[in-house]
């Protein structure tokens, strides 16, 4: 029971899983294989967004939150329910092996005693019979020799029936042993069973959860970068992928990249004159003086009205809150 308990145990409790910056094997596991598929590597020679530097005074609103810790705490909550699932599951094990086993072994424990019982009665009646013959040779004359015959069988016979006797408890016995070992195998395997339908259908929801957050960390990417944010490309398909899609976004929405802090004046210049984005300019997108170039800057008419509705379209979705849009809507 003892060596049962210890192998309980040690199914039973999770695995330490070291700390940040420490090793150990705890990456190997499916959830953190699955944290590792949809956290975004760094990109060696990804080029930033350039700083802002030349944008009105206001304060600009950090960029809208596509779900950082969404996804994990959505991993969490799965594992917290499948960990108690499993838990429930083994403690319903051990309480029905603990139940059979109690009812087994009070059982075994009536064996020898009933036995040595029968044993006794067994030996009582010999003694007995042994006396009632031996009084009634007196009486009725028998000669030594026979009594000596009589005593002799009813001895053999007892022997015979003690042989019995004992064999029949050893059969008990044996036959008890081998129930509660299957009673253990049984339970052994059990575990074992619990824990594999436990894994596959925990593995089935974090598929299904991975498959899902990408369909939905996709979408709010494609909102988000409407409005120039493309924090959800970099988290989807890294930095220097996110990079590109937002240079092209600029150079077709030049006046909204501007309105919402994502560039310089000098590179709104740079576009709206037809050139690179960041031409002439310095790694935080201001003019490097006698590089020439400038001008083409500033918006109005229809364009105006396209930031308004793209605004209002984004205060609706929540991606921008009524204090941002009128903050940008007081710039032209």
């Amino acid at each position: 029971m003892d060596e049962l308990t210890k192998q309980y145990d040690a199914a039973t409790t999770a695995p330490a899983t070291p700390a940040a910056g420490t090793t150990g094997t705890a990456g190997n596991s499916l959830t953190d294989r699955y944290n590792a598929a949809t956290q975004a590597p760094a990109q060696e020679g990804a080029t930033t967004t350039p700083a802002a530097t030349a944008t009105p005074a206001e304060t600009q609103p950090a960029p809208f939150n596509v779900g950082a810790n969404s996804t994990a705490d959505r991993v969490n909550a799965i594992n917290t329910m499948y960990d108690a699932q499993q838990q429930a599951r083994l403690n319903e094990l051990q309480n029905a092996y603990d139940l059979s086993r109690s009812d087994m072994q009070a059982a075994a424990d009536q064996i020898n005693p009933n036995f040595q019982r029968q044993a006794n009665d067994l030996a009582v009646q010999y003694e007995r019979n042994r006396r009632n013959f031996n009084e009634g040779a007196i009486l009725n004359g028998i000669n030594t020799g026979a009594g000596a015959q009589a005593d002799l069988a009813r001895a053999s016979e007892y022997q015979r029936d003690f042989g019995n006797l004992r064999t029949a408890q050893a059969n008990q016995m044996a036959e008890a042993e081998r129930q509660m070992a299957n009673l253990t195998a049984s339970y052994q395997t059990n575990i074992q069973t619990a824990l594999a339908n436990n894994d596959y259908q925990r593995a089935a929801a974090l598929l299904d959860e991975y498959n899902n957050g990408y369909e939905r960390d996709l979408k709010n990417a494609q909102i988000l970068a409407e409005f120039g944010d493309f924090t959800g490309y970099a988290g989807l398909y890294g930095q220097e992928q996110a990079d590109n899609m937002f240079a092209i976004w600029a150079s077709q929405n030049p006046d909204l990249a501007y309105l919402s802090g994502n560039i310089t004046k000098d590179q709104l210049g740079n576009l709206k004159g037809k050139r690179p984005m960041n031409e002439g300019l310095d790694e935080n997108g201001i003019r490097i003086a006698g590089s020439g170039g400038g001008g083409g800057g500033g918006w109005g008419g229809s364009m105006s009205d396209s930031i308004r509705q793209q605004l209002a379209q984004g205060v609706a979705s929540g991606t921008f809150t009524p204090q941002y849009a009128a903050s940008v809507n007081t710039k032209f």
